[in-house]
């Protein structure tokens, strides 16, 4: 057996770099972590030849001191955390200090950075190694350039995809940041080409529309829920919208990225039936906790996390999604009812009757002529049912009609309940000189108008529309 003896710094970083850096999307996440960690508001990502040949991410945040600059190349060197405590609430996105030194170790590269009203530095490292520093001009921020990526690791270079793989791997590790970092302005340029732009003004719907296309962002719709514990925000798609594969569910945890089968399963549980087989919704979950409760420590890419009441979590987000397709159908629902208003032939409020009945108003003349005397019609019993139809339609093309929206002409008209009480009112208000009362007409003799008469002023409520058949017109 070999001696043991301690590996050369050199070593440990490709081996390091070995877990970290696994492809060129891997360098862009690590960089792009740092700089949102640095509170960089606008950060900019150009890459060529899939990352291989260059990348170069450029932030406006807070830069590292000049003193500072060595140390960050260094294993396990942070400003994220300063005790065991700390790795308990981890905040931030990176924490373990290793980016920057595995990355050296595997290419060539160059950083330019600069603090608040401070002579910028630019230094260069090569393998693990220090190849020089120098004073620059620079403004607030850090621009760091990435050359020339496995250059002494050859044998990785057979373990990637083609180059749009590659190139499409970058565009949605900077599509996750930012859904997750929405007031953050984010460009991402292959070969000079823009590939992303977000405008940074903390609009999520805006950042989709800008992600996935405006057709899509259109389609989505905002909830949110929140408890003792867990505050969920986010956007989804309509169960109409959806897609073959999961690549379109994006869970951030405090801004984190992560991949949680057990919330994607919450998720789909939300949309239940709504959803058809094999096909996945367009969302975008945003997961505010307490860092108490999440244990980022489990995966060197921190991907993968482990969470405390995952099951509360869970079923928050199943109703919350629930809730929300609940009362967007419910919406639908009443616009369509709105639209789809059809105006019936007698509304509810506005229907037709016998003008006589409404124009109660007796015109001012010195006599009434013979035919406009009021006639009394009686039934005969042996009338057939053919006779009483036919004389029904007569009179229904003989009447006149109005609508009751026009304004009367009578003012003085009442209804009351009985038709002995509204003779009584109508004779008061203006007389009927030539009506006859019921006594009257007993004392002529004349049975047959008796009997009508004493038939129509029983106690019961007054009919407004009496039927053809019968009726009695004073």
């Amino acid at each position: 057996m070999s001696k043991i003896h301690e590996l050369s710094e050199t070593l440990t970083n490709q081996i390091a770099a070995g877990e970290v850096i696994e492809r060129p999307a891997s360098v862009v996440k690590e960089l792009v972590e740092n700089s949102l960690d640095a509170g960089a508001t606008r950060i900019r990502v150009d890459f060529v030849d899939a990352g291989l040949k260059q990348i170069v991410v450029q932030d406006n945040g807070t830069g590292i001191a000049r003193d500072q600059v060595d140390l960050a190349f260094t294993r396990h060197a942070t400003s994220k955390i300063a005790n065991e405590h700390d790795l308990f609430k981890v905040s931030t996105l990176g924490f373990r200090g290793e980016a920057l030194a595995s990355i050296s170790a595997v290419s060539h590269v160059e950083i330019l950075t600069a603090t608040e009203n401070a002579i910028g530095i630019r230094a260069n490292y090569s393998g693990g190694n220090k190849k020089g520093q120098e004073d620059a001009a620079a403004r607030k921020g850090t621009k760091i350039t990435v050359k020339d990526l496995f250059f002494n690791t050859p044998a990785r270079l057979k373990y990637l995809r083609s180059p749009r793989t590659e190139i499409m791997k970058i565009v949605d590790i900077i599509n996750r940041l930012a859904l997750g970092y929405p007031h953050v302005s984010f460009t991402l340029s292959n070969t000079g080409k823009i590939l992303l732009r977000t405008p940074g003004n903390n609009n999520l719907k805006q950042t989709v529309a800008n992600v996935y296309g405006r057709h899509i962002a259109e389609k989505m719709e905002k909830f949110e829920a929140k408890d003792s514990d867990f505050k969920i925000t986010g956007l989804m798609s309509k169960p109409e919208l959806t897609r073959s594969t999961r690549n379109f569910i994006s869970i951030l945890l405090n801004g984190r990225y992560i991949k949680n089968f057990q919330l994607n399963t919450a998720i789909l549980d939300g949309y239940g039936s709504k959803l058809a087989a094999r096909h996945y919704p367009i969302i975008v979950l945003a997961i505010k906790v307490d860092p108490l409760l999440v244990d980022v420590n489990v995966h060197p890419t921190k991907q993968e996390v482990r969470l405390s009441k995952e099951k509360e979590l869970g079923r928050l987000i199943t109703s919350a999604i629930s809730n929300t397709l609940v009362e967007k159908v419910e919406q639908i629902s009443a616009f369509a009812n709105l639209e789809n208003k059809r105006d019936t032939l007698v509304d509810q409020l506005s229907f037709n009757l016998n003008q006589d009945v409404v124009n109660t108003a007796r015109k001012k003349e010195p006599e009434i002529r013979e035919q406009e005397k009021p006639k009394f019609l009686t039934i005969e019993s042996d009338d057939s049912e053919d006779n009483i139809q036919n004389e029904a339609v007569k009179q229904d093309s003989e009447k006149k009609y109005v609508d009751l929206n026009q304004p009367r002409e009578d003012d003085q008209y009442i209804v009351t309940k009985t038709w002995k009480q509204n003779v009584a009112l109508q004779q008061a208000l203006t007389p009927f000189p030539t009506t006859r009362t019921n006594q009257e007409v007993i004392s002529s003799g004349d049975e047959t108008l008796a009997n009508n008469l004493a038939w129509f002023m029983l106690d019961r409520p007054i009919l407004i529309y009496l039927p053809n058949i019968m009726a009695t017109y004073f």
